[in-house]
């Protein structure tokens, strides 16, 4: 998966839309305060799916129930609908 690297925290707040998955350091706790639109997010550990949350409406939070994560990719709603947990995920920054 080619992934835009987020420059801090700021994922996609902000934006308008979102046409590559951005990433950024693992995070257990997701916002999507001051987003335009629903998002999904791939909660990764070693590059592993350890957890995934879809159609993350604008102004809500979700708190990731698994431990270790070190990355967390975010991108548009219905994005990651075929991505299943324990899926191995290739990162490569574009």
């Amino acid at each position: 998966m080619i992934v835009k690297k987020s420059l801090g925290i700021i994922g996609l707040m902000f934006s308008r839309r979102c046409t590559i998955p951005i990433a950024f350091p693992g995070d257990q706790t997701i916002h999507t305060a001051f987003m335009n639109y629903p998002i999904d997010i791939l909660f990764l550990k070693k590059g592993v799916v350890a957890d995934k949350c879809e159609n993350l409406r604008p102004w809500w939070w979700y708190k990731s129930g698994a431990s270790g994560i070190d990355k967390v990719i975010e991108w548009e709603a219905g994005k990651f609908k075929d991505i299943k947990i324990g899926q191995k995920i290739d990162i490569y920054y574009g």
